[in-house]
């Protein structure tokens, strides 16, 4: 019932929403993101319009007194159906309640996510634990969710990911101003399609060795001798060894020439000399010994070739 300038009127009809709409409802929303829930009814409401989302209150404005629009903020680590829940309790100005309203009229609705994508399984791929220049180097991770964004370095180098919806990748390919050393690694900032940012990792899921090296090494130390009776000279049988010290352990591909010959063996002790051996033959060119040694590190890094003894 109301009343106007005298005049009384009845009203038992209850009211009734007749535009009911939520956004966004392109994406899922995450934690400080907004939720606006809108709706218009069929006469003017009361103040007492309740409006929440998944439980928690709404804040209500009305541009008329049957137009309003209700916002939250959504918290972090709020859980949430999917699609969100929400519930508009209403009545008219007279006292007439409507029916509550947990549905739009216009099929929108809205996913709540406020869990951060997670990282895992992280591995680094190499064809060798030493990796010299055109190497390449690729780290796979696993990810919890879709993501839209994340950043990769490796070796402080950043790395453009290619990602499905569970799975990353990245490659580096070794170049002479890569930095030297044991490979390091860093994912930051993986974003969710809600906007929540996972934990940074910088560490791989299993330990690794690989290391880059684009150094290239040099002997430091190069001599010739031989087990023959009067020393400096070698006849047939006799064998002549040549010792050289490396800057870095080198590859089983190093090899030596003595007297034009390939040497039948060449052994370096860890992190120490090497030697190789030739024992002279008949056929051997008379004269001063010539040697030469062609090397590369555990990289593939290639020195220049030595020939020339250091202890005169």
């Amino acid at each position: 019932m109301y009343s106007c300038e005298g005049v009384v009127g009845i009203d038992n009809t209850p009211p009734e929403l007749t535009a009911v709409s939520i956004m966004p409802s392109t994406s899922p929303v995450g934690a400080g993101g907004m939720i606006a829930l809108s709706f218009s009814a069929s006469e003017p409401l009361s103040s007492g319009t309740n409006v929440t989302v998944e439980g928690k209150q709404m804040q209500l404005a009305c541009s008329t007194d049957r137009d309003c629009t209700g916002t939250f903020v959504v918290t972090p680590g709020m859980a949430a159906a999917s699609p969100a829940l929400f519930q508009i309790s209403f009545s008219d100005v007279v006292g007439n309640p409507g029916v509550a309203r947990s549905s739009t009229t216009d099929y929108t609705s809205v996913l709540i996510d406020t869990i951060p994508p997670a990282v895992s399984n992280v591995v680094l791929h190499a064809d060798s634990d030493y990796l010299g220049v055109g190497a390449t180097i690729t780290m796979t991770f696993d990810i919890s969710k879709p993501i839209t964004s994340v950043s990769v370095l490796i070796q402080d180098e950043v790395i453009s990911p290619m990602c499905t919806s569970s799975t990353c990748s990245a490659t580096l390919t070794v170049t002479d101003i890569s930095m030297n050393g044991p490979v390091v690694l860093s994912i930051t900032d993986p974003v969710d399609l809600a906007g929540n940012t996972g934990v940074a990792v910088s560490q791989t899921t299993d330990p690794h060795n690989i290391q880059i090296d684009t150094g290239f090494p040099t002997i430091r130390s190069l001599s010739i001798t031989t087990d023959g009776v009067l020393e400096g000279r070698a006849k047939t049988g006799d064998v002549i060894t040549v010792t050289f010290t490396p800057s870095e352990p080198l590859s089983p591909g190093t090899t030596v020439q003595i007297a034009g010959e390939p040497a039948a063996d060449v052994t370096c002790a860890a992190g120490g000399a090497c030697t190789a051996t030739h024992t002279v033959v008949d056929g051997d060119n008379q004269g001063e010994v010539a040697i030469e040694v062609q090397f590369s590190d555990l990289s593939g890094n290639e020195g220049s070739p030595v020939s020339d003894v250091t202890d005169g």
